[in-house]
């Protein structure tokens, strides 16, 4: 036979529309096959029943549906070749080409969370490089002119207030052209590419595992989510800034979108936040940056090593969201995590009703209802009158219209006497793009209060919507919010212990799954033997974190523990470096500092924690027996690329690779 064709058609019914349950016997499968020999055609019938056994996290079904089409395919060969595809043989090519786990090309969802809906979305828009070209131009034929540069190196001492003045500028720029717009459907725009960021952003992540399974190697993905994962962070702080400013300042023009001024706007939102960010790395001493006017009319700057750090970063970090993505990849489909928090909802939403006047269960339960509102009336960039929302909301929730106002006050951007600087009790640092856990962001306010006819309307995008109601739990659940209120300051120092002790425990599971290693957690003495300073300074060295012997190997690994979140911005940078790195300036003593004198403790008391460690065992000579330091935190940190550090720091996600000869 020169060829095989299949053809796959879908059973009428409108219970592809709902969820259904299996109904067909287990060895038909929900599917019908009929070959016709004579010409060589697999006809495959898939019934609805098909997407319940697709939507696992593994390729189970996919396995099922392979091996019932090898069965189809068996019955097109002639009959004497038939015999030598038993169902062994053809179990067994099902295992070589597709065993069980992420190797799918099917990826179903019984029912699609907002945002990966693509339900009315455009193409992804990202930040076209001509645009930015030209912003660049016009940056550099005007500086000189204006802002008074000269042509040449700037000196260091000049080169922030040089970058303040680029930033001024661009945005000076940027409030021009906004106010040459109409306000109608402006809004609405800005909505609806942010939305396709969103489920760019969650499709990449989510398909990073079946991928690696199916066509990339490692290198090969690295490589892909280098490109793909920052260009789209770049577009998604644009286009989040430029719906904050218009959501601030309405504009009140003539000139309707389009998507050459929409380009426009992207590229000045972005270089407005690139160079802003160049400011903070100069104030905050994380770069040498050279900066420069060159005649070409261009303002240049050179940061050769912070690059070169941040481009290993970000290898790092890629390879980073590969492991955590095939970890989590099971949550899309159902799959629960063990919930380890010791701290009670009741806990977070107490601090939270002082914090925002409404406890966190209520600030997620109007956002769920919100978007089951929206879900009626636009996939994309629902909106309504702002007291038929307030009334609907008043109807579904069950709550007086004075609570419904104080969620959408919580929640909302809404137009400012003034951008820059905001309104008390914010501050300039809440509507700088570059930033992040800002009080004034989309991220935090995904609803959008304007007045473009008279006429006060709500607007908000699903996707948005659904990642702000992450975002809000995660930073509580986490113990990262920036929290005003002393009851929330308190419960965010709270959560973040438990999380580090939580952590600690997790390193030490880790560790500990490898029989051959002796691992102790938060070893404080050993016997009636204290870990502490011994030079006199009465120093708390703190408990060792995660202690680890190989006895056969005479090998002691003491391990610190650091559940820290990766720092975003040059502030939460330099905070960790001063955290991490010794500063030499004789105050509170560092991550690291701390970390190698604990070292330095277990190697003169080698004896006696040998002997409390590894009972029963021959301890041998103990001047083969090696001590080493390890520093683990919870995400690929920048600092480490960034500073040489005395002791290897390494994110959780590469433990694993670390530990390969332990």
């Amino acid at each position: 036979m020169s060829r095989s064709v299949i053809r796959v058609r879908l059973l009428d019914s409108d219970a592809w529309d709902r969820p259904v349950t299996m109904t067909m016997a287990d060895d038909q499968g929900p599917w019908r096959l009929r070959v016709r020999q004579k010409d060589g055609v697999l006809n495959v019938t898939l019934a609805p029943e098909v997407m319940q056994l697709l939507a696992t996290a593994d390729n189970s079904g996919e396995r099922k549906l392979l091996l019932t089409l090898l069965q189809g395919l068996r019955k097109l060969l002639p009959r004497t070749e038939q015999k030598a595809c038993s169902e062994s043989v053809l179990e067994e090519v099902v295992e070589r080409y597709a065993p069980l786990g992420l190797k799918k090309r099917l990826i179903t969802l019984t029912a699609v969370p907002p945002d990966l809906n693509p339900r009315g979305l455009p193409p992804v828009r990202v930040i076209q490089e001509a645009d930015v070209e030209e912003v660049d131009d016009d940056l550099g034929a005007n500086l000189p002119t204006h802002l008074g540069p000269t042509i040449g190196v700037i000196p260091d001492e000049q080169r922030a207030d040089v970058l303040r003045k680029a930033v001024g500028y661009l945005f000076d720029r940027l409030k021009h052209l906004v106010a040459t717009l109409r306000s109608d459907e402006l809004l609405e725009l800005l909505v609806t590419f942010n939305e396709a960021l969103v489920r760019a952003r969650a499709w990449n992540l989510l398909t990073i595992p079946p991928q690696l399974a199916c066509f990339s190697t490692e290198s090969e993905m690295l490589e892909h989510l280098q490109t793909v994962l920052p260009e789209l962070a770049t577009a998604g702080v644009a286009n989040r800034f430029l719906i904050e400013y218009v959501a601030a300042q309405p504009p009140s023009g003539l000139r309707p979108i389009s998507m050459d001024v929409y380009d426009r706007l992207m590229a000045l939102a972005s270089q407005i936040a690139g160079f802003g960010m160049q400011v903070d790395l100069l104030q905050y001493g994380l770069a040498d940056l050279t900066v420069g006017l060159v005649p070409a009319g261009r303002l240049i700057i050179a940061r050769r090593e912070y690059s070169t750090a941040m481009d290993a970063y970000m290898r790092s970090l890629a390879a980073g969201e590969i492991a955590r993505s095939t970890t989590a990849y099971g949550r899309r489909f159902g799959e629960l995590l063990p919930d380890t928090s010791a701290i009670s909802t009741a806990e977070i939403d107490a601090a939270a009703k002082v914090e925002f006047s409404l406890s966190l269960t209520e600030l997620l339960g109007f956002m769920v209802q919100a978007r089951i509102l929206g879900d009626d009336l636009h996939p994309v960039t629902p909106k309504l009158p702002r007291e038929q929302f307030i009334q609907s909301m008043v109807e579904m929730l069950g709550w007086p219209v004075g609570r419904v106002e104080l969620a959408l006050g919580q929640l909302s951007l809404r137009p400012l006497a003034t951008f820059l600087p905001p309104p008390q009790p914010f501050t300039a640092g809440d509507v700088y793009p570059w930033q992040y856990n800002r009080a004034l962001s989309l991220l935090r306010r995904p609803f959008i209060q304007c007045d473009p006819d008279g006429e006060a309307e709500i607007i908000w995008g699903p996707r948005q919507l659904d990642a702000a109601s992450w975002y809000l739990l995660e930073l509580c659940w986490t113990g990262r919010l920036h929290a005003r209120s002393l009851e929330m300051q308190q419960l965010m120092s709270k959560i973040a212990k438990e999380q580090g002790i939580a952590f600690n425990d997790l390193v030490a599971d880790r560790i500990g799954s490898r029989a051959h290693l002796v691992v102790s957690r938060r070893v404080k003495k050993f016997r009636r033997l204290r870990v502490k300073a011994e030079d006199g300074s009465n120093d708390d060295l703190g408990d060792i974190d995660v202690l680890v012997v190989n006895p056969e190997r005479h090998r002691i690994w003491i391990i610190d523990t650091k559940n820290l979140g990766a720092g975003r911005t040059p502030r939460e940078l330099s905070n960790e470096l001063s955290k991490m790195f010794p500063q030499g300036d004789g105050r509170k003593r560092s991550f690291i500092e701390k970390h190698l004198r604990r070292a330095e403790w277990v190697r003169n008391h080698l004896v006696e924690v040998v002997k409390v460690i590894v009972v029963g065992s021959n301890i041998g000579d103990l001047t083969k027996w090696e001590v080493q330091p390890l520093i683990v935190v919870d995400r690929e940190l920048v600092t480490p690329f960034l500073r040489e550090p005395e002791i290897p720091i390494i994110a959780f996600e590469e433990l694993g690779t670390y530990m390969s000869d332990w």
